[in-house]
């Protein structure tokens, strides 16, 4: 329980003794519950498309699964979040001072993985392109790697990962001669070239792509531009904006929450100490406060 009742918003003592602002507190606990409440839905909506892929897949179809990464990242944001939510709550100096590392360890992750991208843009580019190469030969046996490859073909007018050809790394559009897939040497829809007069009406071509691999005027039909450079070309040229996103919604809210996780710390030890003198009794309340 807190000494006073208003609103506090910064370290401040009253009549010697050390206040735990309830604004702090309340300013930290609802912002790690609003998340705590995002984790959690990230993990349900994760474990859902598992779920609702009824097979399991194999630990190098894992890298290209969507709903992993999710559910990992969800498991952590649940965690931390919890930690902060409850320390706030209960004035607990451990979960607090467990918040405030961990979120102190993500900004120095954060910070080196922006300087790194830097720094080894090729090695990033060269990771990058083996998850789509892994993502094109796993396309067809996963709908949720089917729905991320298509948007991006579409999102970004491109076909495969440096050109059309690469979608002969999955086993229904290879053009080996023996491939008795009906798909053979060709490319999904999403390659196609919409036309933007079309009407509503009118008869879509899903089968556009069919046999084009290998097609010398290819580039009418299809988008001939490779989607590993055409999405670095679309980070490149908006780069101000991502990070302007990246620091306004990811660093600042964690440098605020661990401003806020060590004032609060400062107040409660400060408070401890009093306990410990005989000056305030467990709950809070001025027990003696001398002449």
């Amino acid at each position: 329980m807190c000494l006073q009742r208003g609103c506090t918003c910064t370290l401040k003592y009253a009549g010697g003794i050390p206040l735990v602002s309830p604004c702090l507190k309340n300013i930290l606990f609802l912002a790690n519950f609003l998340t705590w409440l995002v984790g959690f839905t990230m993990i349900g909506i994760g474990v859902y498309a598992k779920v609702e892929k009824q097979y399991s897949h194999g630990l190098s179809e894992l890298a290209v699964d969507p709903a992993t990464p999710i559910i990992i990242f969800g498991c952590l944001v649940f965690l931390v979040t919890f930690f902060g939510c409850v320390g706030a709550l209960r004035e607990n100096i451990c979960m607090l001072k467990f918040f405030s590392f961990v979120m102190v360890f993500a900004l120095v992750v954060e910070v080196g993985c922006a300087f790194a991208a830097v720094i080894l843009s090729d090695s990033y580019r060269e990771s990058l392109g083996k998850l789509m190469y892994k993502s094109i030969e796993h396309y067809r046996n996963d709908a949720d790697v089917n729905d991320l490859v298509d948007w991006m073909q579409e999102e970004f007018k491109c076909c495969g990962v440096i050109e059309l050809k690469d979608w002969s790394y999955n086993e229904y559009f290879n053009c080996d001669i023996n491939n008795p897939s009906l798909e053979r040497c060709g490319v999904p829809y999403s390659c196609c070239k919409v036309d933007e007069d079309a009407n509503i009406t009118d008869v879509i071509n899903t089968l556009c792509g069919i046999g084009l691999q290998n097609s010398e005027d290819s580039n009418l039909y299809i988008y001939d531009q490779g989607c590993l450079d055409s999405f670095l070309l679309w980070v490149h040229d908006h780069l101000f904006y991502i990070s302007f996103f990246l620091v306004v919604l990811g660093c600042i809210p964690q440098i605020l929450g661990v401003m806020i996780s060590r004032i609060l710390i400062i107040q409660i030890n400060d408070q401890y100490r009093f306990i410990q003198l005989g000056l305030l009794v467990d709950s809070g309340d001025i027990e003696y406060l001398g002449s």
